[in-house]
């Protein structure tokens, strides 16, 4: 056989040409789908541990919200904890993004309290508490506890209550814990708060007939149904729930004839 006819034969030879087509078009279905799963599947899974942490972190909340009432009523120290973030589950071909850190934080306001002059007597420092979660997947508001109330916000709609009010539950006795300390941490870890009761009922003069101001982000509408039977109380009666325009988004309720052995302001220190 001449030189000329093996080239001939060597080149129309395409055994080799298939089975590089074939792991090319094998190689490009793997990078497809993979893919599709980095774009579709690692963030709904993603999303799911979100969810899971937010749920889970909801009702440490509701233990927060419910050492501070222990702590105040009882006196008996409280250490609640929260799990600030979360991380993902490990991936060997994909990628996840940076873990989702969050934050618990105080806002700190003024309750402030008048004898029945309009003098006020005196004011008592409080703050909000705030935690706002920092998903990659799921946009999700922050949860608020001020005032015994616990909610997360809805953006342009009322606020979600996860645990109801209970300033007043017997018509006569308006039960404020006040909390002293503010802070703020960030991260993924779970963070403790210890709570312990500072100072007891403020003293006031018996024959003193009060008015007490209480500085709260829910609107009237949320007080006005919550307090709806202690608008002609004897002892205690919910007047109204105002903007106080001096401070943006801050409401103001307002509690009158509130007679002075009626009234508990408990502070808690975190």
């Amino acid at each position: 056989m001449s030189i000329s006819a093996s080239l001939r034969q060597f080149s129309d030879d395409q055994r080799a040409v298939s089975a590089v087509i074939g792991f090319i078009l094998i190689f490009g279905i793997l990078m497809l789908t993979l893919t599709i799963y980095q774009a579709q599947i690692v963030p709904q899974q993603n999303a799911q541990t979100e969810f899971t942490h937010f749920e889970e972190t909801r009702d440490e909340l509701v233990d927060v919200r419910n050492a501070i009432s222990r702590t105040g009523q009882a006196g008996d120290p409280q250490f609640p904890s929260v799990t600030l973030g979360t991380t993902y589950q490990s991936r060997t071909l994909t990628i996840n993004p940076a873990p989702a850190a969050g934050t618990l934080q105080t806002s700190e306001h003024e309750i402030s309290i008048y004898n029945d002059t309009g003098s006020e007597i005196d004011n008592v420092t409080t703050q909000f508490i705030e935690y706002q979660p920092g998903y990659n997947e799921l946009d999700v508001e922050s949860t608020w506890y001020e005032n015994s109330v616990l909610y997360t916000d809805v953006s342009g709609e009322n606020n979600t209550i996860i645990e109801e009010q209970n300033l007043v539950t017997d018509g006569t006795t308006l039960k404020i814990t006040a909390i002293e300390n503010g802070f703020e941490e960030t991260g993924t870890s779970r963070t403790t708060l210890e709570m312990n009761r500072n100072r007891t009922d403020i003293e006031f003069n018996e024959s003193e007939n009060l008015t007490v101001e209480i500085p709260t982000r829910q609107g009237p509408e949320y007080w006005n149904d919550a307090l709806e039977e202690y608008e002609n109380g004897d002892n205690l009666t919910y007047n109204e729930t105002y903007e106080d325009e001096s401070q943006g988004d801050i409401y103001t309720v307002r509690f009158d004839n509130v007679n002075s052995t009626n009234i508990s302001i408990i502070e808690v220190d975190t």
